[in-house]
């Protein structure tokens, strides 16, 4: 890999990958810690994916379970589907003042 060719961006999500995988003692650098890394950067494709109206919330929620319990079990397996992360999150109704 030419790291000239990766952009800052890329490879300030390619450390914080590495730091990730070292927290929480795995060995490798997997795909989920990396994307795990660029959905916390602010202009990363976590902005792209809430534009095109996916919930990331979903998302994040299954690759941080992914990141901190897959390298417990060997070949683990997060069962997300994609209607999950298509549809956007559920509203939530406003807090009601109490008198």
């Amino acid at each position: 890999m030419r790291q000239d060719k990766l952009t800052t961006a890329f490879m300030q999500a390619l450390a914080d990958a590495q730091s990730l995988a070292v927290t929480n003692d795995n060995p490798y650098i997997e795909p989920s810690h990396l994307l795990a890394a660029m959905l916390q950067q602010a202009d990363g494709p976590r902005a792209l994916l809430d534009r095109a109206g996916a919930n990331t919330n979903a998302l994040t929620t299954a690759i941080v379970f992914a990141v901190v319990f897959g390298g417990l079990i060997y070949g683990g397996i997060v069962k997300l589907d994609i209607k999950t992360i298509t549809e956007p999150p559920a509203a939530t109704a406003p807090a009601t003042p109490t008198p």
